[in-house]
């Protein structure tokens, strides 16, 4: 809805696309995809939408069009892989037998992902700066909880012992 005669106001779940490339998804990161079925789905029906509240401010300067957005996103969803076991379930041993990991994310509402962006044109050419704090949507192998004391015993418990979690971080 509209706050104003500049303003405006979205809150629910929705899809924000930032960055204008087709595949290439470098600042394209606040809306998780749904990978179940790799390459079988373009690109705009991947997008998970996420709950959040986006305020978007505009400003007109010369006639050039600038939107200020400001966005707060509560929801912790990441991107869906293909299930333990599936066709397209990649991560497998040096036997070939799938392997599944544990994983640790966050709650909703434990730390709340910011962004905000500009975006404009100046002089024909498009311009957009942005930053967020969010979470990695790519998990890491969090190996920390490993007894390197006992190696060969840490190593028979592996897939027990290690955690894919999600890091935290901030791009601009």
């Amino acid at each position: 809805g509209k706050l104003g005669k500049n303003w405006d106001i979205r809150i629910g779940r929705q899809v924000v696309v930032w960055g204008f490339s087709d595949n290439l998804r470098v600042l394209d990161f606040l809306n998780p995809l749904d990978n179940l079925e790799p390459g079988l789905a373009d690109i705009e029906d991947l997008r998970r939408p996420v709950g959040m509240v986006k305020l978007d401010h505009f400003i007109r300067t010369q006639g050039n069009p600038w939107r200020l957005s400001l966005i707060a996103i509560p929801e912790q969803r990441f991107s869906r892989n293909p299930a333990f076991g599936s066709d397209f379930y990649a991560v497998t041993d040096a036997q070939g037998n799938a392997v599944k990991f544990g994983e640790e994310s966050p709650d909703d509402f434990e730390d709340i992902n910011t962004a905000i962006s500009l975006k404009g044109q100046i002089a024909g050419f498009d311009l957009s700066l942005i930053s967020a704090r969010h979470w990695q949507d790519q998990q890491y192998l969090d190996v920390s909880q490993i007894n390197r004391n006992n190696l060969p015993a840490a190593l028979a418990t592996f897939n027990q012992d290690v955690l894919l979690t999600h890091s935290r971080i901030t791009t601009a």
